[in-house]
């Protein structure tokens, strides 16, 4: 799963630094009043990207909000089946947006729209939600994995 983890990785930075060097030229370019027509529409689609593939990061290192106050009132073992539950039903929630995400692209894909100045099919920019979201899923399910096989060894 480490290729998995540096896969996403590599495409936030990339999309961070790509964002970041087109938002900087194009203010330069501006102040001379020149302009890149498609640098606000390709930074938009770069941080759609980043923030569902930075979502599925933060799954994987638990950055997600959550509620600490509880897990100082609760015993060790009522813990782990409240983190159980909470992550089957977050499990579930991904599910359902990632089989709406599915549609959504097939719509935009069976539609054939392009985007306005860089006339690229618009489903390339909902693919985002179910490629995230699926990242999520699995990272969820590592999560779950790991609940099972810790509460199985100390059986």
């Amino acid at each position: 799963m480490k290729w998995l983890y540096r896969i996403e990785e590599i495409i936030c930075v990339f999309l961070i630094l790509c964002a970041t060097g087109v938002l900087f030229i194009n203010v330069i370019f501006r102040n001379f009043g020149l302009g890149i027509e498609w640098s606000q529409e390709f930074i938009r689609y770069s941080f759609i990207w980043i923030t569902f593939i930075g979502g599925a990061i933060c799954v994987r290192y638990g950055g997600h909000v959550s509620i600490d106050v509880i897990d100082s009132f609760i015993k060790e073992k009522s813990r782990k089946v409240i983190l159980f539950i909470a992550t089957t039903f977050s499990l579930v929630f991904l599910i359902w947006v990632f089989l709406i995400g599915v549609k959504a692209v097939y719509f935009n894909y069976s539609n054939g729209q392009t985007t306005p100045t860089l006339s690229i099919p618009i489903y390339l920019v909902y693919l985002a939600i179910p490629l995230g979201f699926l990242l999520m899923i699995v990272h969820y399910i590592e999560i779950l994995i790991k609940l099972i096989k810790k509460e199985r060894s100390k059986e």
